[in-house]
């Protein structure tokens, strides 16, 4: 059996990251190492018990060290790629909407909101392009969930940390009164689409 082994905080990916939260050592490890080789347990336990243990070892990483925060410059700056698109952060904050500035601090009140949430806020920060034509292009009319879903199967997690650690303590540094000033206009937005979309009384069949 060929088994790719995910032996460094680079080479996990959110849902990878998502999934080892709360493990420790003394769950089993072969529910580890099926995350870590996206092998099923059942093939795992056809190894043999030598070769359990060294891919144990190779694992103790996620146990004795924390994310590698390292590369935030390089999250920062540089394009990550996945798949058919890349990725990098829009460092200017001005071009947040309030919605979306709302959606991120109420995704990132906490470790545990962050974390389960961390795909949703790169989906936010993220400028996405695509290829076509031979060039790099911007992708305007995104779908966020769905992009949403695409990073979280896909991004690196320590690129994912290093650019929602970046960002994060900037958007808190906002006061609260100009929190509480976009979240009145954003419901008062949300409450003049929702009527547009509820026809009025004097167009109802009957009237």
């Amino acid at each position: 059996m060929k088994l790719n082994l995910k032996s460094d905080w680079s080479d996990l990916t959110i849902k990878d990251y998502v999934s080892i939260q709360g493990m420790t050592p003394e769950d089993n490890p072969l529910d580890i190492l099926a995350i870590l080789t996206d092998k099923p347990r059942e093939e795992l336990e056809a190894l043999p018990l030598k070769a359990i243990q060294q891919l144990i070892i190779e694992t103790d990483f996620i146990f004795n060290d924390e994310p590698n925060t390292a590369s935030a410059a390089d999250a920062l700056n540089d394009w990550t790629y996945t798949d058919s698109a890349r990725w990098k952060p829009e460092m200017d904050i001005s071009n947040l909407t309030a919605g979306q500035l709302i959606d991120i601090m109420e995704l990132g009140k906490d470790k545990d909101t962050i974390t389960e949430n961390l795909h949703v806020i790169l989906s936010i920060l993220l400028n996405k392009q695509e290829r076509k034509w031979l060039k790099w292009r911007d992708v305007v009319n995104r779908e966020i969930m769905k992009d949403a879903e695409h990073l979280f199967n896909t991004f690196p997690a320590d690129r994912a940390l290093s650019i929602v650690g970046f960002f994060l303590p900037i958007l808190e540094s906002l006061s609260s009164n100009t929190l509480a000033s976009l979240r009145k206009k954003h419901k008062k937005q949300m409450k003049k689409e929702l009527n547009k979309a509820i026809p009025s009384n004097n167009n109802s069949v009957g009237s």
